[in-house]
């Protein structure tokens, strides 16, 4: 196994002093991220409490495609959608 980049090796030792848990998060099998245990589970709970695509509905947030409301004047008929 690699061992650790200093950056990481050095966030550990800062995060760790005082007999502290760490997380580290790992991306693409390299160390990326280093949390404290607090602050680990804090983030992992953090979207299920909170959510964001709920309160877009309600307050009428623009269409990411730009669709705007309208309804279906009549329907297409087959001659009409096979050119």
């Amino acid at each position: 196994m690699p061992s650790l980049p200093r950056g990481v090796a050095e966030r550990i030792a800062k995060r760790g002093a005082g007999n502290r848990v760490v997380v580290v998060v790992f991306r693409n099998n390299r160390s990326a991220r280093v949390f404290g245990l607090d602050e680990y589970l804090k983030m992992k709970d953090l979207p299920r409490k909170v959510r964001p695509w709920a309160r877009r509905v309600r307050r009428g947030a623009p269409d990411p495609l730009g669709a705007v409301r309208g309804r279906v004047r009549s329907s297409l008929r087959r001659s009409e959608i096979y050119d």
